[in-house]
C-alpha cells in the first residue's frame, strides 16, 4: 500500500518495509505472534493472540486494541467495503465499521 509492505514475523513483530528498497520503515512488537495484516485509510490492522491491533501506517504507533473473549484466538483480519473482519478459533467473525 503506497509503496509499503507490511509483514508479520515470528515473536510478535510487525514490520513496515519500503516496497522498492526493502528498508525497514518501522516495527511494532505485539503481545504474541502476529498474523497477516491488512491496511486501509492510514491504518494497519493485525491480530495477535486474542487481540486486534490498529496501528498508524506511518509510525507503527498503536491506535487501539480490541481484546476478544478469553482463550479464543483471533486468526485473521480482512477488509471489505469499509468493514474490518476478524475471525476467531471458536465463534466465527467479528465486524468493525471503519471510518
Amino acid at each position: 500500500m503506497n509503496g509499503v509492505v507490511y509483514a508479520a514475523a515470528t515473536g510478535g513483530a510487525l514490520y513496515a518495509l519500503d516496497a522498492v528498497k526493502g528498508a525497514k520503515l518501522w516495527s511494532s512488537h505485539l503481545r504474541f505472534y502476529a498474523n497477516s495484516p491488512a491496511a486501509a485509510n492510514g491504518v494497519v490492522y493485525v491480530t495477535s493472540g486474542r487481540r486486534v491491533y490498529a496501528l498508524d501506517d506511518r509510525t507503527g504507533a498503536k491506535l487501539w486494541v480490541y481484546k476478544n473473549k478469553p482463550y479464543d484466538l483471533l486468526l485473521y483480519v480482512a477488509i471489505s467495503n469499509g468493514v474490518l473482519y476478524a475471525g476467531d478459533s471458536r465463534y466465527g467473525q467479528f465486524a468493525f465499521g471503519l471510518k
